[in-house]
């Protein structure tokens, strides 16, 4: 469910149905992503935002211009796998497609308008269509790439930028 953490039965298994924005994973340095960029990474909530480094030194929130990324990403669950027999301390109103596909278009139109790129996770080719129209709407091109299978919705990520 969007915005909603979700725990399947089995232990092994359990993991967030819908993934919030997230910062850098805790296996990774934001050394490594400062020696990438020669920037200082700083999260602001749980966005991720590269600003220089005396900003970050400073700890004032940055203000994003043409040297800054707003980057937004989402591991939004595949619309095949949101089954309520799994994702059993969801309540199954939570896992319907229709209501979640919503509530990810609310959140993705709000980071719209601060000119954010997206990086999408476990898009369902069902709603890869959907979604390429809602950012073909707000000015955005669009990228999805499939690797899944029958099973799963044919899932694939997908990137949005500003065009």
């Amino acid at each position: 469910s969007v915005g909603r953490q979700c725990v399947s039965k089995t232990p092994l298994a359990r993991q967030a149905a819908f993934r919030n924005p997230g910062t850098v994973h805790p296996s990774h340095s934001n050394l490594l992503l400062q020696r990438i960029t020669n920037r200082r990474v700083h999260g602001i909530g749980r966005l991720l935002s590269y600003i220089p480094q005396e900003q970050a030194e400073k700890m004032e929130v940055p203000v994003l211009d043409e040297a800054n990324v707003r980057v937004v990403t989402y591991n939004v669950l595949s619309s095949s796998l949101a089954d309520p027999l799994y994702y059993t301390s969801c309540k199954p109103k939570d896992l319907d497609p229709h209501v979640r596909y919503h509530r990810l278009v609310s959140k993705i139109e709000e980071e719209c308008q601060l000119g954010a790129i997206f990086c999408l996770q476990e898009v369902s080719l069902s709603w890869a269509g959907r979604l390429h129209s809602f950012f073909a709407s707000k000015g955005y091109h669009f990228v999805f790439s499939p690797y899944g299978h029958r099973k799963n919705g044919y899932m694939g990520v997908a990137i949005a930028f500003s065009l």
